[in-house]
This record gives C-alpha cells, sequence and structure tokens, in this order.
C-alpha cells in the first residue's frame, strides 16, 4: 500500500469485488470475505447502496452489486471503444494529409492526449499525458464549446496567454466558440504553439456528451489556408463515423 491509498475507498472496491465473485450474499459472508468486521463492512454497504452501486433484497436481506456499476461499466466500454475507434480513424487522417493527430480527452482541468499518431514531422513531443490548456488548444476549445458549465470554471480560472493569438478574454473567448459550433470543428493559429496550426472535432456519446476529440496539427505552412480547411472537412467525417460506430448521438 503506497502513501495515497485511502484505506475506506480501498476497502470499498474489495467489498464490491466479494459480491462480484458471490452475490447474493449475506453480511456475514462479505465481511469474511473482506476480512474485516461486521459492524465496518455494514457502514461500507450502507454508503454503496445510498450510491445505486449496492441493492439490498428487503426480505433476504442479501446484498448485490448495483444498477449504477451497469451505467459506470458501459462508459468504461464506450470510452475504450471511442478511442479504439479514434485511433483507427486518425491512422487514415494521417495517411492522407501533412499533420500530428491525436485522441484527446477531458480531466477535470486540462485535455489529455490519449494517443498520439505522428507519421509527419521529426520534431519533439510532449509527454502522453501531459496538461494542456482548455482555452489554448484546438482539442480544448471543442470540449469548451460543448460543455457550459466546463466553459464557466475554466473562464473563473483566467485565461493566460500561451502564444500569440492565444484567446485570453472571455469575449474573444465565446466568438471563437460560436464559430465552432457554425463550422462542427476547430481550426486555430498560434494559440498554444507559435507556427502550429491545430484543428480538432468532436466524438459524441449515446448521451449527446463529446466523449473525446481527434484532433490534427502541423506546421502552419505545412498546407494551404484551403488544405487545412479541407483538413477540417475530413476531420468531420472521421469524427462521424467514430460517432456512429459507438452508437454515439451528435448534439443539434
Amino acid at each position: 500500500m503506497n502513501g495515497y491509498t485511502i484505506e475506506a475507498v480501498s476497502r470499498a472496491m474489495r467489498t464490491l469485488d466479494a459480491l462480484a465473485q458471490n452475490q447474493p450474499a449475506t453480511l456475514a459472508e462479505i465481511a469474511q470475505a473482506v476480512e474485516a468486521n461486521k459492524a465496518t463492512i455494514y457502514r461500507v454497504l450502507a454508503t454503496l447502496v445510498e450510491h445505486d452501486m449496492v441493492v439490498q433484497d428487503p426480505q433476504t436481506k442479501r446484498y448485490n452489486l448495483g444498477p449504477r456499476l451497469i451505467t459506470l461499466g458501459h462508459r468504461a466500454l464506450e470510452s475504450a471503444d471511442a478511442i479504439n475507434a479514434a485511433i483507427g480513424e486518425g491512422e487514415r487522417l494521417a495517411g492522407r494529409h501533412p499533420v500530428v493527430v491525436t485522441v484527446n480527452v477531458a480531466a477535470s482541468n486540462s485535455v489529455i492526449e490519449a494517443a498520439r499518431l505522428p507519421r509527419h514531422g521529426g520534431g519533439e513531443f510532449a509527454p502522453l499525458g501531459t496538461p494542456i490548456p482548455f482555452h489554448a488548444s484546438a482539442s480544448g476549445l471543442v470540449f469548451l464549446a460543448h460543455s457550459p458549465s466546463l466553459l464557466d470554471r475554466v473562464k473563473a480560472g483566467g485565461l493566460p496567454k500561451m502564444a500569440s493569438r492565444t484567446f485570453t478574454s472571455p469575449q474573444t473567448l465565446d466568438r471563437e466558440l460560436r464559430r465552432i459550433h457554425e463550422t462542427g470543428f476547430a481550426l486555430v493559429e498560434d494559440t498554444l504553439e507559435e507556427g502550429v496550426t491545430a484543428l480538432a472535432a468532436p466524438v459524441f456519446d449515446h448521451m449527446g456528451s463529446v466523449t473525446l476529440t481527434l484532433g490534427a496539427a502541423g506546421p502552419t505552412g505545412a498546407t494551404t489556408p484551403d488544405g487545412w480547411q479541407q483538413i477540417g472537412k475530413d476531420l468531420l467525417a472521421a469524427v462521424h463515423t467514430v460517432t456512429q460506430r459507438i452508437g454515439g448521438v451528435p448534439q443539434d
């Protein structure tokens, strides 16, 4: 056990594992499997029941795994399916255009690259998992355009300048997000790094939320302005394919 582990959370996980291996189960059976006293496990189960992760039969008093785990499991599968599907479409996109293609997800305070397909360019890249500011990246702007609550939180935290064209005021940021809604994709230059043009488009899940983005970036001079627009159109076709493949529902 490392210094960051929370024992109560670990005990809850062990309780769920015990139920997964043997359900329905009594309080005594679960406590024995987890190797904890019944009073402690009763409190754990009561908390899990409150959050619909466990249910208790009112007649037998036995416990079963709850419906919320089904929802979480589906979301995990959707995320994995979406990333795999996006990587496949990204490979095709990188084969047609002089760009580095990325698959990106939203963390609490930043964008994270989940996959990178650097067929083009020999420059250095930040390690996968490096936090990327929402307001300064094409993918981050796409997430902001489709999540008002996230947008409010990012604005409240400030919009620091990362490059010469970073959106540092709420007004310019809002104008850019409206443009993204009109075109369906983000196309920006010099917002995160100088001399780099970046694009991104959203992949939607079954609830109509953006589950990830497919991005593309390269030196601004790698193609013409019309060429960047064509990449944007191909990017839209790619995310449409991924959204359909995972049963997603695009926002209107």
